[in-house]
């Protein structure tokens, strides 16, 4: 139902944390996918970056990290994204 939800409104930034908080509940990790997903609905959201970077730096992929926060402070034009 909420894949559902998020087609139909994908710029309603609550959806998306729901769904991945769904997946994680029921075993299955946040993946790059969905946030991927997210950002390209929303690029311009700074609630939403922090995940992104903050699943990559997890994952061991500090590079893409760093490189989505600078892309983030450019894209959602502010400096609040850390």
């Amino acid at each position: 139902m909420l894949r559902r939800a998020v087609v139909y409104s994908p710029q309603a930034e609550i959806l998306w944390p729901m769904g991945t908080r769904v997946k994680w509940l029921a075993g299955d990790s946040p993946n790059r996918e969905v946030l991927e997903c997210t950002l390209i609905a929303n690029p311009e959201n700074e609630n939403i970056w922090p995940a992104a970077i903050k699943l990559e730096a997890q994952n061991g992929r500090l590079r893409v990290a760093r490189e989505l926060l600078i892309h983030a402070r450019i894209v959602a034009d502010t400096e609040n994204v850390h």
